[in-house]
């Protein structure tokens, strides 16, 4: 699950370095959805680990 969140946000990140041309809008969306990606594996994880107890 970590490397998958990592990724996403890896992902993100580069996608605005490689994209110095967009607007502020949409790096904003881009870093919402980052870290609703981030939020949701984070959320995924613990119930996981609390259903496996």
């Amino acid at each position: 699950m970590t490397g998958m969140t990592t990724g996403a946000i890896i992902g993100a990140a580069m996608g605005m370095m490689m994209s110095p041309d967009m607007d502020k809008r949409t790096k904003k969306k881009i870093r919402r959805s980052g870290k609703a990606i981030k939020n949701m594996a984070t959320d995924m994880y613990s119930g996981m680990s609390n259903w496996m107890r």
